[in-house]
């Protein structure tokens, strides 16, 4: 009796039948055969194989679209073929760029990897690449943002940069808790993310409650994994929290106008702060209020800056009508100083 190749159709497990029989129980799930079609099953893995080694090749020679097209192919014919859902999602996830971040596609074809049986090993190989290629992407946000301010902001646009760039940063840091998912135990990816995700969280004002929700469950991950690491990442974020509100001190930092308004680079700041460095802090009252504001003025921010409807209102209510008061004020104060001035000349 000769044995030939074979497919189980209910656990998708190979198994090896009698080609002159035409029923067997598999050996693995104990479900029913039937030889010839099981015998079919093997024919699309074959040339599964082949795509596959296709897609490999291309993807080792850098040319990631077009592997990306060879393991869709050979997911056509083999819909759980764990290889290519791993290759597919490598290829996306490195295909990325800040226009098109393709992350969720290389966290969708890896579940579906897992979901088919991936091995452990194949599993936390999977959660170090997407790790890599999420904190790669948020690297290159960052960089970008670093690079292009300037210029952004002398075309009055650094808002719509830091959306741009905090939108892209917050997805790949969901990558990165995908990967956390694939790889529970790996403090590394933990550490790395929080520590990430609290720099951005200083530096972008558009996703500050997403960033800040993003280093809150890395910090409480890495705690469950790690504790003495943890230990060390939240004492340096404490830091940097304190290094960061020392300098916005010493800089005149103008906490609410500025998480109303998404940014410093505009003329309701630029007024409303030389207001209060130039009248307010001239006299004791109006010290007093400055101290005041600097120390409730942060949570205030943070408040404001949580919701659109409340920045709307701030603008409304606080930030315009300060500045037309301003405005109004110091046009009087010219005034009143051009009219002494030329009675005095009489």
């Amino acid at each position: 009796m000769s044995f030939v190749p074979a497919r189980c159709p209910s656990c998708n497990r190979d198994i090896q039948v009698p080609s002159e029989l035409a029923l067997v129980k598999c050996m693995f799930c104990g479900a029913d055969v039937k030889i010839p079609d099981a015998i079919k099953l093997m024919s699309p893995k074959k040339d599964s194989g082949h795509g596959l080694a296709i897609a490999d090749a291309a993807y080792e020679a850098g040319n990631l679209q077009e592997a990306h097209d060879y393991y869709n192919k050979a997911l056509e014919i083999d819909s759980k073929n764990i290889l290519a859902w791993i290759g597919k999602g490598k290829a996306a996830g490195w295909q990325s760029t800040l226009d098109r971040p393709r992350i969720d596609e290389m966290v969708i074809a890896f579940t579906k990897a897992k979901d088919a049986g991936a091995s452990v090993a194949e599993v936390k190989t999977m959660a170090r690449d997407l790790y890599k290629a999420s904190m790669a992407i948020s690297t290159a946000a960052m960089e970008h943002y670093e690079e292009s301010s300037e210029t952004f902001a002398r075309g009055g646009r650094l808002s719509e940069l830091q959306r741009d760039m905090a939108s892209v940063t917050v997805e790949s840091l969901k990558g990165v808790a995908s990967a956390l998912k694939l790889d529970n135990s790996n403090a590394s990816f933990a550490a790395s993310a929080a520590s990430r995700a609290h720099v951005c969280f200083l530096i972008f004002q558009s996703r500050k409650a997403e960033l800040e929700t993003q280093v809150e469950y890395f910090l409480e991950e890495l705690k469950k994994i790690d504790p003495s690491e943890y230990g060390r990442v939240k004492a340096k974020i404490d830091e940097r929290d304190q290094s960061s509100a020392k300098s916005s001190s010493s800089s005149g930092a103008c906490f609410v106008v500025t998480a109303t308004l998404g940014n410093e680079s505009n003329v309701f700041v630029r007024d409303l702060r030389s207001f209060r460095d130039e009248v307010l802090t001239g006299s004791s009252a109006g010290q007093k209020f400055v101290n005041w504001y600097y120390r409730n003025g942060p949570a205030i921010a943070h408040v404001i800056g949580r919701s659109y409807l409340l920045r709307l209102m701030s603008f409304g209510i606080v930030v315009a009508p300060a500045w037309l008061l301003l405005r109004a004020s110091s046009l009087a104060r010219a005034k009143n100083v051009k009219i002494g001035t030329r009675e005095s000349n009489e």
